[in-house]
């Protein structure tokens, strides 16, 4: 359960930051500023998982 979580939430980073990059080619730089939240939070949830089993697999 724990490896799809972390998966789905590695395809959702990839899907904001090909989002982000195709607003920035075509100089959108509103929408970028929208977006970039979104990728801010998807890192710092997978960051946190990580950081989780991690500590699980060194205990």
């Amino acid at each position: 359960m724990k490896g799809t979580a972390a998966n789905s939430r590695a395809q959702r980073m990839l899907a904001i930051a090909t989002r982000m990059g195709d607003q920035a080619k075509i100089q959108a730089s509103g929408r970028v500023k929208e977006i970039y939240p979104q990728l801010v939070e998807i890192w710092l949830q997978t960051q946190t998982a990580m950081q989780d089993r991690l500590s699980e697999i060194s205990a």
